[in-house]
């Protein structure tokens, strides 16, 4: 198909990376620009040689899948990306991380993408691009690791070139992913997968069209406090195409795809600034922001372009999130670029508004005690919204004709598409009546999109705390000091649960603070170990790893990630505790240990333990790979060690039965004791009988497999020659 030319409003001029502003150009369309590395001002560029990229990032499809109004709607989007993929004609997509909503998405959402895919992305259309780098190191996730347009069993027209994020990243014992599930169907091309992270590589898809070169650059999403801590030691490496120092180096178009936190949302270790990352790029495509912000703008810090083209459906009620949806066209020239950012027409028009009833007093005050007439007043201003949502869906293309046109098509081919997604956040501090939002959002059932959480109520913690000026450092450590304190309460009234309205404030107060899983965890362990044993926190287990795998159990549905982690933690401890207390006998020169030296031993080992937690909290390892613990029937134990084994065992089973005996005669209930007394003595007898049946199977298998191995060594005798 060919390419359809931009309007006017989407042209926009070749540029080198260097250059800072886009320049608008005429109706005549591109004019070549003088370039300042490697093209000459009198060259006309080819068509041949002009690589066409689609960008988009965070579809979240799946997302509302079970939502009445709402459930296709990522569907619907992600489809009309795909058109504007044939539209426009373009060589590849490039995809920057949370394809889907959901890390193991439904089969319902997984065979609608399969159907869509399989739409666009198979066709007889050559591509006319040649991969330059190993194959087997860029898509190790592919079928014979080579790039998907090359296997001779399928025919594809569309590459997609995707990274993952954090809603779909790799998780469980196989480090899999729902996008290796599609890679391995040939439907996309799954790369920047990084499984370790204390020592990072970064490799680039080396890709060539005519004339131009492109260095494509991706990495998956890592957890921003281990990401940061592994920039901050440089174990992160980007490979260049021809060495650092070479001068074929700038033959390349330098292309980074990146999915992390780019804005400091909770502490500066929680995100990936953009001076952490190489000088070389010409451009970084920055995707997990939602906030729209395609047209790519000069980076200070690191002197490249970055581009966040944000995510193509909302879904957070968000001022970001109101921006008009937008994917963009990257064409690129050798050296040079350019950008054709591309309005989404299928999105739901968004709005978000905040109020506050006390600015409304004096119409207010007559009938603040009544709930019926304060929602009475709401509903016209969202009744307001809900036009203004509707105009502003066509401003949007006021001055074009031909995208109307498609609008309306899509409103009548998708009924209900054009039903608007209204949030109004309402401060009711001041003394006024609340009313019920589920209640309030029934009033625009079939007007709105989402009138279940239409309504969002707030109310101030503190009026004084709003009013009050910090004057200089001292005040501002006590005001930082009281936030944290008011935040150990909150999580400790989440923790208890109590049903009262205290809980029901905290509950909101937490979602508006956006406490996390991780939080939560490890505020209990503080709170619950402190008390049993005075230690804050753990005492053997890694409590930043169990924090991962409470939250890879929550989010990414992983049923055995707490068990498994467990499991190996333990076994890690117990292997590095014994060979340190070996070597302690070997010091020592002593056959064994007390009962009193080897329970101080343990508590020194605990205190150790936690005091290395506490020294490294900040550094973050990396994903730990959970292996089965492959255990063979027949060990390499030698004799002398079963020997020793059995005879412990003997021992220990002498003394329990003695210990037994002596406590049946003590607990032996008497005559005039009640039957529940009786019930309480069989019981502990019955526990007992079992831990002895327990012991007899012990040493019944040692002695079998005694047997076994002294039968395999007379066998082996009698086959060896004279």
């Amino acid at each position: 198909m060919p390419s359809q030319a931009p309007s006017q409003s989407q042209r926009r001029e070749f540029r080198t990376s260097s250059q800072r502003n886009f320049v608008e150009t005429d109706e005549d369309g591109v004019q070549p620009v003088a370039r300042a590395s490697s093209s000459s001002p009198e060259e006309v560029m080819d068509e041949k040689d002009i690589l066409r990229i689609l960008i988009t990032t965070d579809n979240h499809v799946g997302f509302n899948e079970r939502d009445p109004v709402r459930k296709d709607d990522s569907f619907i989007i992600f489809e009309e990306i795909m058109q504007y993929a044939h539209k426009y004609n373009v060589d590849f997509v490039l995809q920057g991380g949370d394809l889907f909503h959901d890390n193991k998405p439904s089969r319902d959402t997984l065979h609608k993408t399969i159907s869509i895919l399989r739409k666009y992305v198979f066709g007889d259309k050559p591509v006319p691009l040649q991969i330059l780098s190993d194959q087997s190191v860029n898509f190790k996730s592919n079928p014979g690791g080579t790039v998907n347009y090359e296997d001779p069993n399928v025919n594809i027209s569309l590459p997609i070139f995707a990274i993952s994020g954090n809603h779909d990243a790799w998780s469980g014992e196989n480090s899999l992913s729902v996008l290796d599930v599609l890679s391995q169907c040939n439907l996309i091309n799954y790369f920047g997968k990084c499984e370790t992270v204390d020592q990072i590589q970064v490799k680039p898809i080396l890709i060539q069209k005519g004339e131009t070169k492109l260095a494509l650059y991706g990495l998956g999403y890592i957890r921003d406090e281990r990401l940061y801590q592994t920039f901050k030691n440089q174990k992160v490496t980007f490979f260049r195409p021809a060495g650092e120092d070479s001068q074929n180096a700038s033959e390349w178009f330098n292309l980074f795809a990146i999915h992390q936190n780019r804005n400091q949302h909770h502490n500066k270790k929680g995100n990936i600034s953009e001076s952490m990352l190489k000088g070389f790029f010409d451009l970084v495509v920055w995707g997990h922001e939602h906030e729209q912000q395609v047209v790519p703008t000069r980076s200070v810090s690191g002197g490249f372009e970055v581009m966040q083209p944000g995510s193509s459906i909302t879904t957070t009620y968000t001022p970001q999130e109101a921006k008009p949806k937008k994917v963009a066209v990257l064409e690129i020239y050798k050296d040079t670029f350019r950008v054709i950012p591309i309005t989404l027409k299928t999105v739901r028009p968004f709005v978000f508004d905040t109020i506050s009833l006390s600015d409304y007093e004096d119409d207010l005050k007559h009938i603040k005690n009544n709930p019926e007439e304060i929602a009475d007043f709401l509903k016209e201003h969202v009744t307001q919204l809900i036009k203004q949502a509707r105009e502003e869906k066509l401003n949007n293309f006021e001055n074009d004709e031909e995208a109307l046109t498609e609008l309306k098509n899509y409103c009548k081919k998708y009924p209900g598409l054009d039903l608007p997604i209204v949030r109004l956040r309402v401060d009711y501090s001041g003394g006024y009546a609340s009313i019920n939002p589920q209640r309030f959002g029934q009033n625009f059932v079939g007007k709105v999109a989402n009138p279940s959480d239409l309504l969002l109520l707030s109310r101030k913690k503190s009026e004084k705390a709003d009013a009050a000026v910090v004057e200089d450092d001292d005040d501002q450590e006590k005001v930082s000091e009281k936030k944290k304190r008011s935040k150990e309460q909150l999580l400790t009234a989440l923790i208890k649960n109590d049903n009262n309205e205290e809980f029901a404030d905290a509950a909101t107060d937490a979602l508006t603070d956006g406490i996390k899983i991780e939080d939560l965890v490890s505020h209990y362990l503080r709170e619950t170990s402190t008390k049993k044993s005075g230690i804050a926190g753990l005492l053997v287990l890694n409590e930043f790893e169990f924090q991962n795998s409470v939250v890879d159990f929550v989010e990414k549905e992983e049923l055995h990630a707490i068990d498994d982690f467990v499991t190996n933690d333990i076994k890690t401890k117990q292997k590095k505790l014994w060979s340190d207390l070996k070597q302690a006998l070997k010091q020592s020169d002593k056959d064994s240990l007390t009962e009193e030296e080897l329970e101080a031993y343990l508590q020194k080992y605990r205190e150790e333990a936690r005091a290395n937690f506490e020294l490294n909290r900040d550094k973050i390892i990396g994903d730990r790979l959970l292996k089965k613990a492959s255990s063979s029937a027949d060990g390499d134990h030698d004799e002398e060690q079963e020997e020793e084994e059995e005879e412990k065992l003997s021992k220990k089973k002498t003394s329990r039965r003695k210990k037994a005996d002596s406590e049946e005669e003590e607990e032996k209930p008497k005559k005039r004791t009640s039957s529940r007394s009786k019930r309480k003595w069989k019981k502990r007898m019955k526990r007992k009988r079992n831990q002895k049946r327990k012991l007899q199977n012990e040493k019944r298998k040692i002695v079998t497999k005694r047997r076994k191995r002294h039968q395999r060594k007379k066998r082996l005798e009698a086959e060896q020659p004279n």
